[in-house]
């Protein structure tokens, strides 16, 4: 189930950019989460990340997984020298 759900995110992710990376990270990613534990995924892409740009990927993960259990999730979409803290990190939880 879990590895369905990581393909659902990359597959839903690479329409809006195609050359992403996506890495789960997290609980999940250290196969130590409980039931009720948030997904973290971090997608490294080139150019400039602003709102506009992480919203289109949010949002299209909110169109593939509508009903799905990724309604809560972390996405952090960092240029691939920011590392984590960035603006652009934004909690997920219902629907838009």
């Amino acid at each position: 189930m879990e590895k369905e759900i990581v393909r659902k995110v990359k597959e839903a992710v690479r329409t809006i950019e195609p050359d992403a990376e996506i890495y789960p990270y997290g609980s999940r990613a250290r196969q130590d989460a409980r039931s009720d534990s948030d997904w973290d995924f971090l997608i490294p892409v080139d150019g400039v990340v602003d709102t506009a740009r992480t919203d289109r990927i949010r949002h299209r993960l909110y169109r593939r997984n509508s009903g799905d259990s990724l309604l809560n999730f972390w996405l952090h979409v960092r240029r691939p020298k920011e590392g984590y803290g960035a603006q652009s990190s934004r909690k997920e939880n219902g629907t838009p």
